[in-house]
């Protein structure tokens, strides 16, 4: 990675921060009328020998009027207004615009708001004007004005004729007939008339008024019937028949019916559902008009909406003399339904609310205009080609869905290299919002897209981008202003014409503006960054608090970069701006200097933003001499002075994109450094080290010399020595265009660089080819041990008896679960650096390979190092039987000789073990009597622990002496264990061969433990019975012996102390003892000792009478033994 000086370090990053080319400091503008929405939408046109901003300000008033008005607006001129004779009263000329800039140039305008007025209705029908190169009006479309709607209309009069009307008020209903029949005589109308009383009078069919010369005459022949007032079976009879085909009723017609009575019927009940099913069956409207006080209680009331297809078409007069005041009513509410359609009481417009011009696309011969609110605002596009009209609409099947899609409300052409398409964007369709596909060959689409998004109006705004200028469309740009992501509002969705459906890329803001309507407004803008690629402009109005924003975007192969390069705020230019962004262009050079301007609509204003001339630094370095020889002796000894070198810097300034602006100046500020990202410089730089230049684009070059010393000894001589250069680059105003200023293509901040490089040592053929040989031990190690503390050690020797190898590396191929610790160089012929990087060699080497780069970039001929490389052994690990290494020498040379440059050794594999065999308490005294028959019972236990880190299979081997000299046996032997299910064991009976060992047959007991698991415990008990005959007096050991045993190719411990261990007891055989002589010299003395003790007795009169007697007399005493204290007292009694 480069790493730079700080000099250089902050002028590098000072270009990320600055904005592109887009002047914003001194834009041209022009302000319109305040509230006129001068700026809504603009177009730049090329009339061929001028180039303007049209400019729509469809609010413009006139007197009371809002007409609109639409502006040519010209470099370094006013706006003035163009003529549009025949815009008129509210028409709000100027809402959407079209220009053709190819042969014949030509503007469109339309009031997609132009109205009409039909009775009390307003109808929307919208008009579109032509303008010529002169920017004269030329004709309208539709070219026809706009008519009130005359869809057919037949009404029918169902009047009361019963006795309780007076003949006089007979004849004003008649009157009143008269009377609307006259308003709607325009109105393709026709009439029928039907008399009722009891019975049902048919006066004149629909056939019958239109044959008739005289329609009036038809009315005054009616003679009234009289009798009582059957309204609604006349009603019924009515429904079923005045309206049919053969009374000359049409089919499609709306159809009216008129009752006119002046009381309540007689025929309520039955008769009024089934009048009232028979009218709704043939989608009748039906009006009720309630003559005289009858009606004023409820129950009346009620009949006449019953009568009525709905409560407004309810009307109660006092007298038949009122029924003119509710002429002009009655009129407007069924001239509110002319020439729609519907089913019951719903209707559906057609074309009467239709906008048609709210999009608009001006194309050589043919006319596109964006109709939003053709029926019931589906939308539909109306297609002009010379006097012809058709129409780019939904199928009658899909119309349902259309409602409310607003189809029409963006339209943009899809050329082709033969032919051409229409994107129609619908936005509310599903509230998703569609785009619609159209040839001009087909009514109905033959593609779309649809949004993802509901409410993002996916479709509001289209823009078709010709990428490379050849006439044919490469991108289509759908926009989305009211998507919402996070906290971005606003998406412009581009896809390719050949593969409409898949999304290739979109375009969004800056973040933080959730209601900025990104994407309102797209247009592709020419090139701007001299790319040759079509370059888009999208604005964002409501950014920045309704200020508004643009953003550039500039193009690349077969899409446009996600990134925008520059956003011109609208409060930078003006703080005051409102909508910043509503309309843009870009399509023209308006200034006449070659480079693209770019016109902004705001509320009330329009600014044209110029593009500042692209130049480009371009910066050779060159050497003198172009290369050197390194001074290379191993660096054992002082090496003479370095080498010298002249670098020559030049800068040259040329134009990215060509412009009519003459010669432009730069000043460049320039820092020169040497291997910048190397802590060990190679090379020192004379003192020329920075500088300025003026430079101009008609200059060829400006240069500047500068010395370098290239030290001696330098190891790596592979890797050229890199001159940087960093230039500040700064254009100067230009003169007379309003203090331009040019920038500079990739920033003001450039840097270079150039390289000096090494003469090659190979050779003649001037290919080197090393010669690598390599080989490795394990330093006197026979097996890989495998324990949690256990290394391995590997010494490697590298040797290099060809030419320079390049990039040379040690690959290690391991054994999975050595982890690499370190590679320390031991000896070497001269000084060499080993990096075994650390981000391809993990902790635990799991891909089983090591890399380690020798002296990079050059390992020199003749060149022999000695390596200790270092691993740590991993004791979770599956270990097999043995292991392979190889160590591969390799390098980047394209000639290689690899005779020796491999090595391979395998190494058994053992894991260290910790089994412990110890002896513990048991029997160790047993004795007997000599020539006797001895039997005593003995027990020896024995216990083996497993104190490692692995687990392993054991065998232990006891052996018992079951017979030893002189008559000693061991019978009933038994050895178990606290381990049944683990442990098989087998025995056999062995001949002592030893005639020393008091030991004559062994028995022998193997048992193998199948797993003896990490510090588990067995202890075995080898019991039985010692049995003796015929021994003398003597003593004897007892012995037995246990071993444990493993696999000693898998397993190795690092002491044999403890796999043996003997238990003793001793037996002691004791001479049998006799009591006799003992019993009868004892009762000899006992009976001498009594004689004596008699003797003695009888000798101190012991056996006296007068002894005896004291003895018996205190024996028969009864009272309490005497006082053996003597009384002090005398006694005065005298003794015998």
């Amino acid at each position: 990675m480069l790493v730079l000086p700080p000099t250089l370090l902050w002028l590098s990053g000072l270009a990320a921060i600055l904005c592109f080319n887009i002047e914003t400091e001194n834009p041209y503008s022009f302000k319109g009328e305040e509230a006129s929405h001068f700026g809504y939408s603009l177009s730049q046109l090329d009339t061929g020998t001028e180039k303007w901003t049209i400019v729509g300000a469809p609010l413009h008033k006139q007197g009371s009027n809002t007409p609109g008005a639409i502006y040519k607006c010209g470099y370094q001129t006013t706006c003035n207004k163009i003529s549009t004779r025949d815009v008129k009263g509210q028409e709000a000329i100027g809402l959407s615009l079209a220009v053709d800039n190819k042969e014949n140039p030509a503007l469109l305008a339309c009031s997609p708001r132009r109205t009409m007025e039909c009775g009390t209705n307003t109808f929307v029908k919208g008009q579109c004007y032509t303008f010529n190169r002169k920017l004269e009006q030329m004709g309208k479309w539709p070219s026809k004005d706009p008519e009130c709607p005359k869809s057919p209309i037949d009404i029918g009069f169902l009047i009361d004729g019963s006795g309780s009307v007076g003949s006089v008020d007979f004849n004003k209903m008649k009157q009143f007939i008269i009377a609307l029949m006259r308003k709607f005589g325009d109105k393709n109308a026709q009439f029928s008339v039907t008399q009722y009383s009891r019975r049902v009078y048919p006066q004149f069919s629909f056939t019958d008024y239109i044959n008739a010369p005289d329609k009036q005459k038809l009315v005054n022949q009616i003679s009234q019937a009289g009798g009582g007032t059957r309204t609604f079976t006349a009603l019924e009879y009515s429904a079923n028949t005045m309206f049919e085909k053969n009374k000359g009723g049409r089919p499609g017609a709306t159809r009216i019916l008129i009752t006119i009575t002046d009381g309540e019927s007689q025929d309520r009940g039955s008769h009024a559902d089934r009048a009232v099913q028979a009218a709704n069956r043939k989608n009748i409207k039906r009006y009720a008009v309630g003559v005289g006080r009858a009606f004023a209680n409820s129950r009346a009331k009620i009949e006449l909406k019953t009568i009525a297809s709905s409560p407004e078409h309810v009307f109660a007069v006092s007298d038949f003399s009122a029924l003119d005041g509710i002429q002009n009513e009655l009129e407007n509410r069924i001239f509110a339904i002319e020439g729609t359609q519907g089913t019951g009481d719903q209707s559906s417009f057609e074309q009467e609310m239709s906008q048609e011009g709210f999009s608009a696309v001006l194309a050589r011969n043919t006319i596109l205009l964006g109709s939003v609110g053709s029926y019931d605002w589906s939308g539909e596009v109306s297609v002009y080609r010379g006097s012809s009209q058709s129409f780019l609409r939904q199928s009658e099947r899909e119309k349902r869905e259309m409602t409310n899609a607003y189809l029409g409300y963006s339209v943009k052409e899809i050329k082709f290299s033969v032919g051409s398409l229409y994107a129609v964007g619908a936005p509310r369709y599903k509230h998703r919002g569609k785009v619609f596909i159209f040839s001009l060959a087909r009514q109905n689409p033959q593609n779309e897209i649809e949004g993802i998004q509901i409410g993002s109006y996916f479709g509001a705004e289209l823009c078709s981008v010709d990428l490379n200028s050849d006439g044919r469309t490469d991108l289509l740009l759908i926009g989305a202003p009211l998507y919402l992501n996070q906290n971005q509002g606003g998406i412009v969705h581009i896809h390719q014409p050949t593969q409409l459906k898949t999304e290739i890329g979109h375009l969004t803001g800056e973040k933080g503006h959730e209601f900025g309507r990104f994407g309102s407004s797209i247009a592709g803008i020419r090139d701007v960054n001299g790319d040759g690629l079509t370059d888009v402009a999208v604005g964002a109005p409501l950014e920045n608090g309704g200020r508004g924003c643009v953003y550039i975007f500039h193009g690349r192969d077969s899409n446009i970069s996600p990134t925008y390069t520059q956003r011109v705020e609208g409060s930078s230019i003006d703080g005051k701006l409102r909508y910043f962004g509503r309309s843009i262009d870009g399509s023209l050079d308006l200034t006449g200097d070659n480079l693209t301007d770019i016109s902004v609509g705001a509320l009330d204003h329009l600014f044209i933003l110029r593009s500042r001339p692209v130049l480009q630094l371009k910066v050779t370095v060159t050497f003198t001499p172009d290369n050197i020889s390194p001074l290379d002796d191993g660096c054992s000894a002082p090496a003479a002075q370095g080498t010298p070198v002249t670098a020559n810097v030049c800068f040259t300034i040329i134009k990215d994109i060509p412009d009519t602006l003459g010669n432009l100046n730069v000043k460049i500020s320039y820092q020169l450094a040497l291997d910048i990202a190397r802590k060990i410089q190679r090379a020192e730089l004379g003192s020329q080290r920075s500088g300025t230049q003026s430079v101009d684009t008609g200059r060829k070059e400006a240069c500047v010399k500068t010395q370098i010393n290239v030290k001696p000894c330098i190891l790596d001589s592979l890797n050229p020595i890199l001159l940087h250069v960093a230039a500040s680059v700064t254009g100067e105003k230009i003169s007379g265009q309003r203090n331009l200023i040019p920038v500079m293509k990739g920033g003001e901040n450039i840097t270079h660089t150039g390289t000096l490089l090494f003469k090659k040592q190979c050779g003649s053929d001037d290919i080197c080819t090393d010669q690598l040989e390599v080989m490795f031990d394990f330093q006197g190690a026979r097996s890989l041990i495998v324990s949690p503390s256990s290394v391995l050690l590997i010494n490697t020797t590298l040797e290099n008896k060809g030419e320079d190898s390049y990039s040379t590396d040690l690959h290690f191929s391991i054994p999975a679960g050595l982890s690499f610790r370190k590679t320390n160089v031991i000896q070497s012929s001269r000084p060499v650096t080993v990096i075994c990087d650390a981000s391809k060699n993990s902790d635990i080497t799991l891909n089983g390979k090591i890399i380690c780069s020798i002296n990079h970039p050059v390992f020199r001929p003749h060149t022999r190092a000695m390596l200790l490389t270092t691993f740590h052994v991993v004791s979770q690990t599956n270990w097999k039987e043995s292991v392979t290494f190889n160590v591969d020498a390799v390098s980047l040379n394209k000639k290689r000789d690899t005779k020796h440059s491999s090595a391979r050794q395998s190494l058994p594999v053992q894991f260290q073990i910790n089994v412990i065999l110890k002896g513990l308490e048991s029997t160790q005294y047993i004795n007997g009597t000599s020539n006797a028959e001895v039997q005593m019972p003995i027990e020896h236990v024995y216990k083996v622990e497993n104190l490692g880190q692995v687990s392993l299979p054991v065998t232990l081997t006891f052996k018992v002496p079951i017979a030893m000299k002189p008559n000693i046996f061991w019978e009933s032997i038994n050895i178990s264990s606290n381990d049944l299910t683990n442990i098989k064991c087998r025995r056999n009976n062995q001949t002592s061969n030893e005639k020393s060992s008091p030991v004559t047959v062994w028995l022998v007991e193997v048992c193998d433990l199948a797993t003896l698991d990490i510090a588990q415990t067995v202890v075995f008990h080898v019991s039985g019975v010692i049995k003796t005959k015929g021994l003398e007096q003597s003593k004897h050991l007892l012995e037995t012996n246990a071993e444990v045993t493993y696999d000693t190719k898998r397993f190795i411990q690092s002491t044999t102390l403890f796999q043996k261990a003997t238990v003793t007891t001793q037996l002691d055989i004791l001479k049998q003892f006799n009591p006799l002589p003992i019993i009868v010299g004892s009762s000899v003395g006992g009976f001498v000792l009594l004689a004596i003790i008699a003797a003695i007795l009888y000798k101190v009169g012991f056996f006296k009478r007068e002894y005896k007697d004291l003895l018996n007399e205190g024996g028969e005493t009864a009272g309490p033994a005497p006082d053996p204290t003597p009384d002090p007292t005398p006694d005065p009694t005298p003794g015998p």
